[in-house]
């Protein structure tokens, strides 16, 4: 009887990390790092130089990157925010990115959000960068943000103008679409 080999085992790659923002801030500051360590600089010159304290700056140097990620990722508070992220994005949207960060901050204690005001801040900060994670139940679907500028300019609901209006905010790159694709669509009506 021969013996069928066994296939070899299939690798797969790495999963990749999502692209959040600590996550970006852990790969570049331990690029920096090890920049600096690589000229000869001490720990203590590194620590000042990148206003780190010298432990953070010791960790990084004997972690590997993938642990200090993994850890970066975990570390991330999960959900603290979550009840009311829905409210503040739309009252940021609603305020064209001029609101007020004390007053979205009473608006969602007054929620019953009982958590520092510094994650709600980062909160504000990142939606003002244009780097927050968008809410699930925030972004409509592609099909029901096609059939919003598709119809005629006269038939949507006051709802649905401003659900595009957010989306169009949101996304500048939706806004070009958006303007040429009602401009294709009246000259065929018309």
């Amino acid at each position: 009887m021969t013996k069928v080999p066994e296939p070899p085992p299939m690798l797969l790659p790495p999963p990749e990390l999502p692209r959040t923002q600590i996550i970006e801030r852990t790969r570049h500051r331990s690029e920096d790092i090890h920049r600096l360590l690589e000229k000869r600089w001490t720990i203590s010159a590194v620590a000042r130089r990148l206003n780190l304290d010298r432990k953070t700056v010791r960790r990084f140097r004997d972690t590997d990157l993938d642990e200090l990620l993994a850890s970066a990722r975990d570390r991330r508070p999960v959900g603290v925010l979550e009840p009311v992220k829905a409210y503040l994005n739309a009252r940021f949207t609603e305020a064209q990115g001029q609101a007020s960060g004390t007053r979205l901050f009473l608006g969602i204690q007054a929620a019953g959000y009982r958590d520092s005001r510094q994650v709600a801040r980062k909160h504000l900060a990142a939606l003002r960068a244009g780097t927050a994670e968008p809410v699930r139940a925030d972004i409509p679907s592609p099909r029901k943000i096609t059939s919003w500028i598709m119809r005629p300019r006269e038939t949507p609901t006051e709802s649905q103008d401003e659900r595009l209006l957010q989306v169009r905010l949101a996304c500048p790159g939706t806004t070009r679409a958006c303007d040429v694709a009602q401009a294709f669509a009246d000259l065929v009506r018309h």
